[in-house]
């Protein structure tokens, strides 16, 4: 997986730190599949447009 990708996000991602809404563009800064240190459920560590990072699922994104 290329750092720095791009990615659109398919559906809303509400947490308690705020949402993640639809058709946003993201930009990966890790790949945590790939990772033999940590576990979890989340598969991507994003950017949004602000600079907030979000823990997310490759699921709820589509590459641009």
């Amino acid at each position: 997986m290329i750092l720095k990708r791009r990615f659109k996000v398919i559906k809303d991602i509400m947490t308690y730190q705020g949402t993640l809404h639809a058709d946003e563009a993201v930009t990966l800064v890790e790949d945590m599949s790939l990772s033999n240190y940590r576990s979890g459920s989340a598969e991507y560590k994003v950017k949004d447009g602000v600079g907030k990072l979000w823990y997310i699922h490759k699921n709820d994104v589509k590459p641009l």
